[in-house]
């Protein structure tokens, strides 16, 4: 470093030194959010399946037991 500030050298290293950091932060975030994605994709598939698997319960408890009512008269 000279004595009157920073050198055009000096400036270009901390700028290619940060700009690499911004890239490795942003690629952090884009694969975070991918993965967030995932999660929320397959969080909504499992609600999907438990709230079928919860009315399915329903109307199987709700059927009657004579074998009579599940035929058409």
């Amino acid at each position: 470093m000279n004595k009157y500030g920073f050198s055009l050298i000096e400036t270009m290293i901390y700028c290619c030194i940060s700009g690499l950091l911004g890239v490795l932060v942003c690629q952090f975030f884009v694969n975070s959010y991918a993965n967030f994605q995932h999660t929320q994709h397959t969080g909504q598939q499992l609600m999907a399946l438990y709230a079928t698997h919860d009315l399915l319960v329903r109307d199987l408890e709700m059927a009657s037991a004579s074998l009579r009512d599940w035929y058409m008269q």
